[in-house]
């Protein structure tokens, strides 16, 4: 995936602008709908491809910090609630993919690839206070 293809991805799935899909990530969140793997996975690796093509840069297209900031605020939203209903309709594999995308989004704003520091610490979801 070029960093192009990536910005293109999370604009898609992030932004809640007309016409969303129903199936963009940010309306399934939004609504407590569980992501599949095959969803959140390519999200998570454009995430990674623009982590690591923009990392350094001052500045952020503001189309791409609002579709990443949509999806970080819906992501968070999403478990919040969840957690609240005993985690109704998701595994905790699922709310830690979730976790994972959360992470990710946050990546984009520093300098430093942080889902994999969350694995290797091992903090998961139940250990998360999601």
């Amino acid at each position: 995936m070029t960093l192009d293809e990536a910005i293109a991805l999370v604009l898609e799935e992030g932004m809640r602008t007309e016409p969303v899909p129903d199936n963009a990530m940010a309306m399934l969140l939004h609504r407590g709908t569980e992501p599949s793997d095959a969803h959140i996975d390519p999200l998570i690796e454009a995430l990674r491809i623009i982590q690591r093509e923009l990392e350094g840069q001052p500045l952020l297209n503001r189309e791409l910090a609002a579709a990443l900031w949509i999806l970080g605020i819906e992501a968070s939203t999403c478990l919040d609630l969840t957690s609240q209903e005993d985690g109704a309709w998701k595994t905790d594999a699922t709310a830690d993919k979730i976790i994972d995308l959360m992470t990710a989004v946050e990546s984009v704003f520093w300098d430093g690839w942080f889902v994999e520091d969350r694995h290797r610490d091992g903090v998961t979801y139940g250990d998360s206070g999601a």
